[in-house]
């Protein structure tokens, strides 16, 4: 009988041997042991073996206890497969147990063992000799999600570097002050075709060299996009294998020309132009591109890149504490630039933040002194920890487009965007005020779609398919030269079908630019929203409180990325009002000479991913409702659809019942309806509701019972909506239960109550006026002021003071008609109320409440006007400044009322309106503030100036009768003294 066995090392081949006999056996095998051993790299051998028996534990167990080991069970899932423990071998040894090794291979029944040793094993961790690698805390998982939240954000770079990209074969250029080509860190990606000095008239980008160091500002850029890898200099650039150049253009004169050969220079050789500078951050700066630059800009993305396009990436400007907004940066505004904002290590907003619905995306950078900076190289073949501001952000997000470009290099300009914004990441950043648009993505002002994510970046590029042409659709306003006044909204609605039918048809949108031409008095007061048919609301227009210009906008586009992929056709809206003061006047402040809406986007569906590769070749015919390609045979296999595919599943020739057609899909009513429609802005119209629910007449939507401000409409299952006076009503539209602010019921009608109270006066309990505490303008009851008088800065504690007390703090609304004292914590006046930052002892709000909200200072919070308003400013929210249309503003009751239709209507429940200025003409009713109306006046005038008349005639005749009664008495003494009188001659001599 011939006994085999085998035994292998983890890195040599199975060896086999023969034993002839048994002492031979024995020692042969010893022998063999010895020298196979011998070749074994040095290690540590444990106390353990493994073994392969057939059989079951029964087997295995008796050959342990044969042996002294104790069987400590099967391996895994490896059938037959156990581990053997003595425990009198060294359980760490520098040997093999060569005993145990001969005895193992005398048992048949064990065909394969092997002691245990410890193996060196290296986590795939990315590691570099760069020795501030370390330090780079925005590339390895060091950001957090607040102050004291969750950690481990990042922007994916090293998901995207282990995918194998490193920006290999992709050529960046920074537009700035020059770089270092010689740095250490530098001079390896260095590419002098994509440089030249544009100051200094040559080729060679060097920087000029000076005691301050003050043209860093490039170096330091290029080494965040390409610094070198484990070259044990500095850092680790984010596209660290891409190449680098750098055109010297800020420092000297800059004008149009040097911008347009900057913006121009080798764009067939350039693949992404890096810019971080602009016009001036100052809050009141309007400015933006020449002409040159314009069609450099153009060129770029019609020739650069082999005519796919540049990659344009702006910084969107340090001008957050003068309250600047990157909207009045005509370089972001730009449908060609990617502008990239800034978030904190703490996922907060830097204090150098400005806000614009431009902002596309948002990298790590700079943010308060204790949290930490961007690492890059520096002037004199140094390092930096202290690089700051967008400045830094944007070189950061082109090493990221890096990454993309080279998993995909034709990928085109726009491909460039739809990546970038389908793969940010909102979740880093808890304060960026996120709205959600048409399609349910987030969105902000401060931050764009969220925090650049390179791994998914390079995912999305490497499936993705080039976006359809683009298309521009343009919509003029329906309202030119318009007057603007102060503290009063202007509206505009203009609907479109995206040019539907025609060659330049939009459908789903990228861009929206507004081209707005207005005069203002002081152009910093107004701020401009525009709402798209699907409900998104786009501040394109945030207030600028140093921008006291009077040049107002002339045809300037303000953009919006906001409306991304949504459909445009339906009602799109403009709103422009001016925050500052209600008390200020009402005088006309401007014009709105015209606008016009600019729509950019595709008319096919832009995202169409390629799917995975397969070795597998199908054998099936593809249904009829697919069109070219599918994965199977079934309808929802289709690639694509004939006619419309049900949400996540198959084509379909027409759309089922319950479901309503948008674009090219069949979408489900929602759960309470049982017929619906599409209408303008894809939002849902519910025809028929399901059993037992209501439906609100003329919204399309169901509820299960009539909400306030509704009526059920007899036995149906209808609410219509109560008439504007009443906030509550039954029967009938106009029979009230409960009236709108500043009405009275009487007999189920709201009307004017009979008392108004002036400015200064409120109405108590009993009906009377009386006065506001001093110094307040308008109160709702002592100690509740809402608006004090001029002089009167601060409310503290309900009442008008001119400064804070002490141990109070002075918390300034955006809005700055109003302005609180806030108690300090515990008598600690050195933090702010949340949403507000310090600056010279005086806290600001970080963010206004957005147009149809106000601020409560009891919530600390901002809450929704009430339905009725447009704007309000509480404390309630039917403190109305402004109203819905068609409700006009009443400037006493601070309400919104109904305007008078015809003059037989019943002035006691509307009042006269100025339609221009959005008011109730004040004095058109009997029952207004306690004056007199205009007609009333009149009569009054008229009485009084008569009655004046009588009583100087009245007085005329007295005088003249008292005067002539006087005469005729002086005229009878007179005669009598004359009666009196003798005459005598005179003597001869008297004469």
């Amino acid at each position: 009988m011939t006994n085999r066995y085998t035994q292998t090392w983890s890195w040599m081949p199975v060896i086999k041997f023969p034993c002839f006999c048994d002492f031979r056996a024995i020692v042969c095998c010893i022998f063999i042991t010895i020298i196979v051993s011998s070749q074994l790299a040095s290690g540590v051998y444990l106390n353990e073996i493994a073994v392969h028996v057939p059989g079951g534990r029964s087997v295995v167990d008796r050959i342990a206890d044969r042996h002294g080991f104790i069987n400590r069970g099967q391996i895994g899932n490896l059938k037959d497969h156990y581990l053997l423990e003595h425990p009198h071998i060294h359980k760490r040894s520098t040997s093999p147990s060569h005993v145990h090794h001969a005895r193992f291979s005398q048992e048949p029944e064990i065909l394969w063992f092997e002691q245990q040793f410890v193996k060196k094993r290296v986590k795939r961790d990315l590691t570099f000799t760069d020795p501030l690698w370390v330090k780079q805390w925005y590339l390895y998982g060091g950001g957090r999600r607040g102050r004291n939240g969750p950690g481990g954000f990042d922007m994916g770079v090293a998901g995207a570097w282990k995918m194998g990209y490193s920006g290999k074969g992709v050529v960046i250029t920074i537009l700035d002050d020059g770089i270092e080509r010689d740095h250490p860190d530098l001079i390896g990606n260095y590419d002098p075709y994509a440089s030249t000095d544009i100051n200094g008239h040559d080729s060679d980008p060097m920087p000029r060299y000076d005691f301050s160091n003050e043209n860093r500002h490039g170096t330091r850029c290029a080494g965040e996009v390409a610094a070198k890898a484990n070259n044990s200099n500095c850092i680790v650039g984010v596209a660290f294998n891409s190449g680098i150049g750098g055109v010297r253009m800020l420092d000297g004169n800059v004008y149009d020309k040097v911008e347009a050969d900057s913006l121009s220079h080798n764009h067939t050789h350039v693949d992404i132009y890096s810019a971080s500078w602009g016009p001036d951050d100052d809050g009141r700066v309007v400015d933006g591109p020449g002409p040159l630059a314009k069609k450099s800009f153009v060129q770029g993305i019609k020739t650069g890149r082999g005519n796919k396009g540049n990659i344009f990436m702006w910084a969107s400007g340090n001008g957050g504490r003068a309250e600047d907004s990157c909207s009045c940066d005509g370089y972001t505004n730009s449908i060609y630039t990617l502008s990239i904002s800034s978030t904190s290590q703490n996922g907060g907003k830097p204090w150098y933040l400005e806000e614009c619905s431009s902002t596309l995306a948002t990298t790590y950078s700079s943010g308060a002194p204790d949290e930490h900076q961007i690492i890059t190289t520096d002037l004199r073949k140094r390092c930096t920890e202290t690089h700051t501001g967008t400045s830094a952000s944007a070189p950061l997000a082109a090493g990221l487009v890096a990454l993309a470009l080279e998993a995909n290099p034709s990928l085109t300009w726009r491909d460039v965007q739809y990546i970038t914004l389908l793969s940010a990441n909102p979740e880093p950043m808890a304060d960026g005020q996120w709205r959600e648009n048409g399609m349910g993505r987030k969105v902000s002002l401060r931050y764009g779609y969220g925090l650049m994510n390179a791994t998914g970046m390079v995912y999305l590029a490497e499936r993705w398919t080039t976006v359809p042409a683009q298309h521009i659709c343009t919509i003029n306003g329906s309202k030119q030269n318009v007057p603007l006044y102060k503290y009063t909204m202007f509206e505009n609605q203009v609907t479109t079908d995206g040019c539907a039918a025609k060659a330049n048809e939009v459908r789903y949108l990228e861009h929206v630019h507004v081209k707005i031409t207005l005069n203002y008095k002081r152009r910093g007061d107004l701020s401009i929203n525009l709402v798209s048919p699907s409900g998104t609301n786009s501040t394109i227009l945030p207030k600028r409180n140093r921008d006291m210009s009077d040049g107002g906008f002339k045809g300037w586009e303000f953009l919006s990325v906001h409306f991304w992929e949504e459909n445009p056709a339906g009602s799109w809206k403009l709103v422009i009002v001016d925050q500052i003061n209600p008390y200020a006047g009402n005088d006309q402040q401007g014009t709105l000479v015209n606008w016009s809406l600019v729509l950019y986007g595709t008319k096919d569906k832009p995202v169409n991913l390629k799917e995975a590769p397969s070795s597998v070749t199908p054998t099936y015919t593809c249904h009829s409702e697919c069109v070219d390609t599918c994965k199977g045979p079934n309808p929802e296999d289709c690639t694509s659809c004939k006619h419309y595919r049900i949400t996540d599943g198959p084509c379909v020739e027409r759309c089922p019942t319950a479901y309503r057609v948008d674009r090219d899909l069949c979408v489900p009513c929602s759960t309470n309806c049982q017929y619906c429609v599409t209408v303008p802005g894809s939002r849902e119209h519910c025809r028929q509701c399901k059993g037992g629910l209501f439906s609100i007449e003329n919204e399309g939507t169901c509820v299960s019972s009539c909400p306030v401000g509704y009526f059920r409409v007899g036995t149906s299952s209808v609410c219509r909506k109560c008439s504007q006076q009443c906030e509550s009503c039954e029967g009938t539209s106009s029979h009230c239960l409960k009236c709108v602010a500043a009405m009275v019921l009487k007999n189920n009608k709201c009307v004017l109550p009979p008392t108004l109270c002036p400015e200064g006066l409120y109405k108590n309990r009993m009906g009377h006026c009386q006065s506001c505490d001093p110094g307040c303008r308008i109160c709702d009851s002592p100690g509740q002021c809402v608006y004090c008088k001029n002089n009167f800065s601060y409310i503290q504690n309900g009442r008008c003071v001119t400064s804070c007390e002490k141990g109070y703090l002075p918390h300034v609304l955006q809005i700055a008609s109003h302005r609180e004292c806030r108690k300090c914590n515990q008598g600690v006046c050195n933090s702010c109320a949340n949403g507000f930052r310090m600056s010279n002892s005086v806290c600001f709000q970080e963010s206004a409440c957005s147009t149809n909200n106000f601020y409560d200072w009891v919530a600390m919070s901002c809450r929704a006007c009430h339905q009725n308003c447009n704007t309000c400013h509480g404390p309630e929210a039917t403190d109305c400044n402004s109203c819905r249309s068609p409700l006009m503003f009443h400037p006493y009751l601070q309400a919104c009322l109904s305007c008078c239709v015809g003059s037989s209507q019943d002035t006691t429940s509307c009042c006269k309106c100025d339609i221009s200025k959005g008011k109730c003409i004040v004095g058109a009713s009997k029952n207004q503030k306690g004056e007199k109306g205009f007609g009333d006046a009149t009569v009054i005038l008229t009485v009084v100036v008569v009655v004046i008349a009588l009583v100087i005639i009245l007085l005329a005749a007295v005088i003249f009768f008292m005067l002539r009664n006087n005469q005729t008495t002086l005229n009878k003494i007179q005669t009598e003294k004359l009666s009196s009188v003798k005459y005598e001659r005179l003597a001869q001599n008297d004469i």
